[in-house]
């Protein structure tokens, strides 16, 4: 299946119009940021979620919406958590690479928790997903790729590393359950230019003190491309 067709595909399965459509009974909204949060941090945290059961893995709560970066940037992200103890697993970050590429191949034709049918007609259950022994987070970054929204990042992916920490503090905002939590941050091809440039970035932001402090507490990177000449 090509990356053309997942778009179109995942443009149906996760298009904003439809989100009643895949959760009956969902709940949409505009969450606000919590006030000793933005007092805090100075952030603008707000998400447009959806929440429900039955896209993908039907047995696992799972959410997705979008997070502000800087400016008008915006970064769609997929929470499924894990089906084993979600209380106490691990959070995973997923992206994919590219640059350019959305996390949902990821989601949908590699580690996640469903597959996308050959024909394109829904999905399968992914026995092998990483969620079946942590949480998983699926973000699509930098702006422009997948559905992340917004004018592109002006400084490669040190400019991508910022947004995705706004969007990552946002997340841990409003989903404290797991502010405390290890959290790993993975992926594969050009992520092995993002996930350096993120984790150094958390790594600065958490020495300084002065914001919520994320529990970064590994690496992985599958086949990254980091270096045309090596």
């Amino acid at each position: 299946m090509s990356h053309a067709s997942l778009l179109l595909i995942l443009l149906s399965l996760v298009d904003s119009v439809g989100a009643q459509m895949m959760y009956p009974g969902a709940t949409r909204d505009k969450a606000e940021p919590t006030q000793a949060y933005q007092e805090e941090s100075g952030m603008d945290t707000k998400s447009f979620l959806s929440r429900g059961k039955r896209l993908c893995d039907p047995d696992v709560n799972q959410v997705h919406g979008y997070y502000n970066g800087s400016g008008e940037r915006r970064l769609f992200f997929w929470l499924f958590e894990s089906r084993s103890d979600p209380s106490q697993d691990p959070l995973i970050l997923w992206l994919n690479g590219g640059p350019g590429c959305s996390s949902m191949i990821g989601l949908f034709l590699e580690n996640g928790p469903c597959r996308l049918n050959e024909d394109g007609s829904g999905t399968k259950l992914n026995p092998y997903s990483w969620n079946t022994r942590a949480n998983l987070l699926f973000v699509d970054q930098p702006a422009g790729a997948g559905f992340a929204e917004g004018p592109p990042v002006t400084n490669g992916s040190f400019g991508a590393a910022d947004d995705l920490y706004l969007a990552l503090q946002g997340f841990f905002a409003e989903h404290s359950q797991y502010k405390d939590r290890d959290f790993y941050i993975t992926g594969e091809s050009y992520a092995g230019h993002y996930i350096p440039a993120i984790a150094h970035k958390i790594w600065r932001e958490n020495t300084k003190g002065d914001k919520p402090n994320i529990n970064l507490r590994g690496l992985a990177i599958g086949n990254g491309w980091m270096n045309a000449g090596i």
